[in-house]
């Protein structure tokens, strides 16, 4: 009462306590009312906002510069309120001018709950649909802690805590007379997580922390003691600021994709980000791609041990990315916490099992050797240590789907406890037992039987079920980037498919998993799991401090300054703790930039680094580049030739395909005649086609199939540029609205293609003929399905009668959907088994008959006449088809690599370009794709060149050359023979000795009138191509004269 009554003026009697205290200190203002105040304290206590220092009227009203704009009734824009009031203008709404009708809202986000049980972005919003407000902030209007332990309640629906449920869950039953129903909590507990930890770290670490151990001396066992604390340190840390962005973002309470991404975010904006997302996505990328090759090396082993299957683990490796590929379709950690411990059982289990092995192993004659410790093998252990113990890059992610993310330190101090029962006596032992024997993998080292086994196959549960940890959060930051539905769509599981698919090729291209494990484990690994967490610890602290020291409550004392109530000191960063996560940042950053170095170095050693198949092809990897050759553009282009022949078509079709297997069989025998007449053939030849040709019919037969082998490919390599273009363009135009004409894609492939053109032989790029198998096949499906939905919309279907030129440019196009044989011989060179390749023609053509056949009938019977050359530029426009778009021009591209590399190689031994790989080759092929690039360019449309290639060269090569070279060196004497081989192949003599020097009649009459059909069938439709080609209608101007009408 004495501070209300006696120490200030008359203003502040009344009740206590006192409404607003100010100084009797005079410093006039004028408000924004036009009234003068004595002081702006005394403004402040009537709520009036200061418009100028001094009385009023203001000189020039003193408005400040603050861009919000307003409409004044006088249809005029303002700067800001003030101006608008300075001029004595009326608002009549805020924003620029002319105001819409209806309500004027600011988008300034300050939400309350109306009388309606809804949540408004402000007051003015409930007041636009006249909702009284009921409380301020979001509804329910419940005073609730603001802890962060999500329920799920009985009407379905998440919420922050329990307090939050009940509430809402009350006012239902208030308003619409529900049952109030207990509450079950939903997401991961401690234990779960730990599993989840436990399973995404432990497993390579049991294979590799021996020979790390071996490789870093006594110093190894310090380091996995001084990393499991400091992991463990870290991964507290990170979830302590991931809590620290819930308490701040309530946004991010709710099933967010990229947590940690998020938090770099936060912490150091955009970069942030964006360095955090690059370091996940290559850490997690790298470690699935380590797991998905360590389990196939280990079902190898198994399975050739146990039942002497020999296999080799690059077709292990791509049969278990096809079975794992469908589990990665599970949405978070949540959905599949069973996968978690799973993988902690396994390896707990195996590690059990290792240690009674190793025991086992163990002899008082066993002479132990340890290896001296240096620079490059040290550093390396070191990155696999590192490793071994960093599973950081997932924690935000299992921490956003516990019950009650506060408590994650103890799911990661649990983890991590169950991880060191687990290395530590393995890695002790075998150290001790095995010594400088310890393998990069274990298993290798240990003996061989039934133990040994079943540690095999425990270790390998663990690393098939830690690939589905690893590669969740990956898909789903890319998911969030690509607006991808939280929902189980057919999106994600597009989306996935193609992360699988980059997780294979990188493993079939570097099988040898140690040096990519040390390479992730000392780059990005020290990042995410030191770096990061230390320096986004230290950030948000002080960013805490600063937000709570701003938002405290403040009070004026007698002088009229503003005194925080807040405590800064109790918010000062302790000192100690500085230090430390500097420290940890230093050593992080140090030891990442080394072992880097040691494991690029090791990475780039000619021993570490290996092709992928290098024994040679197999039958199915031989027909897949049968497949990935031919199929694609006869996707494309046989409706419309079906429709161009009439029903004959596809009686040519048939046709075709026994005739293109049965020449393709025949060729392939002929030249497993010409390997064991001529031995030096029998190794890897560049041009196997012509040197058929030379050793048939002299220089003559070797310059034609040269000149014929060279025109096709090179004209085949062009339309698949062509095609893929006109594929992209129209893409880009249906989605994204890109009028950006094909002419200009042409050169952007060539850049992109180019690269990829420096492969040496077939065997060297194996995966890429899958991948382009795969595509067209799962296109066919699709594009099958949109025909059959196109269905009820074409009517009625008519079909143009057959006529002379047409028909045989159909023909044309149905011989060159089948002819791949130029590059037939240089598959078959590099088999394992060259005499088998007629097997792999067989099992080609099947597989490309099942693609061909239904596509070409079902566009016949549903489209008639109105089918286009390029059967997508028919069909009726949507998601599916896009999604065919995309797979076709996957196939186009990946199938101009295939065909293009014959082609090099020959073009490379006339210009003596070493075998190996230098940067000639790199000139070379350069040269090769930019003429490519200069005739796609000269000659933009695609269907006559398709028709004259097919019609040409594809004839001669496909149908006339097999039988002609088949027939001549069948029909060879015995006598000729023996000469030709020499004294050198003494058995073979013998053996020819035996074999007749004629073949069956009925043979020869096949083969001779499959020459005379390819030769009338090659002149009819090569001049019709030519003929259609030369025509006012079908030429183009090239690209670089007009664009414009080039895209027409």
């Amino acid at each position: 009462l004495f501070i209300c009554r006696g120490a200030f003026p008359a203003s502040c009697e009344g009740k206590c306590p006192c409404p607003c205290v100010c100084t009797r200190k005079i410093s006039p203002v004028c408000g924004r009312n036009r009234r003068t105040y004595s002081s702006k304290c005394e403004a402040g206590c009537k709520r009036v906002t200061v418009q100028c220092i001094g009385q009023c009227p203001c000189v020039g009203c003193g408005c400040s510069r603050q861009h919000k704009p307003v409409c004044g009734t006088d249809g005029k824009t303002y700067t800001n309120l003030c101006t608008a009031e300075c001029k004595k203008m009326a608002i009549e709404c805020h924003g620029r001018c002319p105001c819409r009708k209806g309500c004027h809202c600011t988008k300034q986000f300050d939400p309350v709950c109306g009388s309606n049980g809804l949540t408004f972005g402000n007051s003015c919003m409930a007041k636009c649909k006249k909702i009284k407000v009921k409380c301020h902030g979001k509804c329910p209007c419940c005073q609730c802690p603001m802890d962060f332990s999500p329920v799920c309640g009985s009407d379905g629906h998440t919420y922050d805590n329990e307090c939050w449920a009940h509430c809402a869950l009350r006012e239902k039953v208030e308003q619409k007379g529900m049952r109030l129903i207990s509450l079950h909590a939903k997401g991961l507990t401690i234990p779960t997580a730990a599993f989840f930890i436990v399973g995404e770290i432990a497993g390579a670490g049991v294979l590799t922390l021996p020979g790390a151990i071996n490789d870093s001396g006594w110093i190894g066992f310090v380091l996995i003691f001084f990393f499991a604390i400091l992991s463990s340190y870290t991964g507290a840390i990170l979830g302590t600021s991931w809590n620290m962005i819930l308490e701040k973002h309530p946004e991010y309470r709710h099933n967010c994709s990229n947590p940690y991404s998020i938090l770099g975010e936060k912490a150091f904006g955009k970069k942030g980000k964006y360095l955090v997302s690059f370091s996940i996505n290559f850490t997690l990328f790298g470690a699935s791609t380590v797991y998905l090759l360590l389990a196939s090396e280990n079902i190898e082993e198994l399975v050739e041990d146990m039942f002497h299957f020999d296999w080799s683990f690059c077709y292990w490796t791509l049969l278990l990315a096809a079975i794992l590929c469908p589990l990665t379709f599970f949405g978070t950690p949540a959905d599949f916490w069973p996968v978690g411990v799973g993988a902690t059982g396994a390896t707990a289990l195996a590690c059990v099992l290792l240690i009674i092995r190793i025991a086992m192993d163990n002899s008082p004659t066993n002479h132990v050797e340890h290896s001296s410790v240096q620079f490059t093998p040290f550093f390396t252990a070191f990155g696999t240590i590192v490793f071994a113990f960093s599973g950081h890059p997932a924690f935000p992610t299992f921490l956003a789907d516990m019950k009650q993310p506060r408590k994650f330190k103890w799911a990661v101090l649990l983890g991590y406890l169950v991880v060191m029962f687990m290395y530590l006596p393995v890695a002790t032992m075998g150290y001790f037992i095995y010594g400088k024997r310890a393998e990069d993998n274990l298993l290798k080292t240990v003996t061989s039987g039934g133990l040994a086994y079943s540690i095999e196959i425990l270790i390998t549960i663990h690393l098939v079920l830690g690939f589905l940890i690893l590669l969740n959060p990956v898909c789903q930051e890319f998911e969030e980037y690509l607006k991808v539905p939280k929902g189980f769509t057919w999106k994600r599981c597009v989306l996935r498919t193609f992360v699988v698919a980059g997780v294979l090729f990188v493993g079939e291209t570097i099988p040898h998993f140690g040096s990519v494990l040390s390479l992730v484990g000392g780059s990005t690994v020290t990042l995410l799991s030191y770096v990061f967490p230390a320096a986004f610890y230290l950030k948000l602290l002080s960013m805490r401090k600063e937000h709570l020291t701003r938002g405290s409550n403040e009070s004026i004392n007698d002088k009229g300054e503003i005194k925080q109530s807040i405590n800064e000191e109790a918010w000062e960063i302790p000192l100690w703790v500085k230090v430390l996560n500097i420290e940890i940042i230093l050593m992080g950053t140090v030891a990442g930039i080394a072992s880097t170095y040691s494991a690029i170095k090791s990475i780039a050693s000619p021993g570490s680094f290996t092709l992928a198949h290098a024994k040679g092809l197999t039958i199915p990897t031989a027909a897949f580049f049968i497949v990935g050759e031919i199929a694609g553009s006869g996707v494309l282009a046989l409706p419309k030739a079906v429709n161009d022949s009439g029903w004959i078509g596809l009686i040519i079709m048939v046709f075709c395909a026994f005739l293109s297997s049965y020449t393709g069989a025949i060729l392939g025998k002929s030249w497993s005649m010409i390997q064991e007449r001529y031995p030096e053939y029998r190794e890897n030849c560049p041009d196997p086609y012509p040197v058929l040709g030379e050793k048939t019919f002299g220089k003559v037969g070797r310059y034609v199939v040269s000149f014929s082998i060279n025109f096709t490919l090179f004209g085949v390599g062009t339309v698949f540029l062509l095609l893929a273009s006109e594929n992209i363009e129209q893409l880009l135009e249906e989605w994204f609205d890109i009028d950006w004409s094909f002419c200009y894609w042409l050169m952007v492939l060539a850049v992109i293609l180019c690269p990829m053109t420096f492969f040496g032989t077939p065997a060297d790029f194996w995966p890429v003929a899958v991948g382009a198998t795969g595509a067209t096949a799962l296109a066919c499906v699709l594009l099958l399905i949109r025909m059959g939905m196109d269905k009820g919309n074409v009517h009625p279907v008519q079909h143009d009668s057959t006529k002379f030129t047409p028909f045989f440019m159909a023909f044309g196009t149905i011989v060159f959907a089948f002819g791949g044989h130029p590059a037939f011989p240089t598959f078959q060179t590099d088999m394992k088994r060259p005499k088998d390749f007629k097997w792999a023609v067989l099992l080609g053509y099947m597989v490309v008959m099942l693609m061909y056949l239904p596509v070409a009938t079902t566009g016949y019977f549903i489209y008639g006449n109105k089918v286009d050359d390029n059967i997508l530029q028919t069909v009726s426009k949507g998601g599916l088809v896009y999604t065919v778009v995309i797979l076709i021009t996957i196939h186009l591209v990946l199938g101009f690599i295939i065909v293009l590399n014959p082609f090099c190689q020959e073009l490379e031994k006339y210009c003596k370009v070493p075998r190996h790989f230098t940067w000639k080759r790199c000139v070379f092929r350069s040269l090769v794709v930019a003429l490519v690039l200069f005739i796609a360019e000269t000659i933009p449309h695609f269907g006559a060149i398709l028709s004259l290639v097919g019609g040409s060269t594809v004839t001669l090569l496909a149908y006339v050359c097999p039988s002609a070279f088949y027939l001549k060196l069948s029909g060879q004497r015995p006598e000729d023979v023996r000469q030709i081989l020499g004294e050198s192949d003494a058995e073979r003599r013998e053996a020819i000795n035996q074999e007749e020097g004629s073949i069956p009649f009925w043979v020869k009459v096949l083969n001779v009138e499959i020459i005379f059909l390819g030769v009338v069938a090659g002149i009819a439709s090569t001049y019709s191509a030519i003929e259609s080609l030369a025509s006012p209608g079908s030429f183009t101007v090239p690209c670089y004269v007009n664009i414009t009408a080039a895209s027409k």
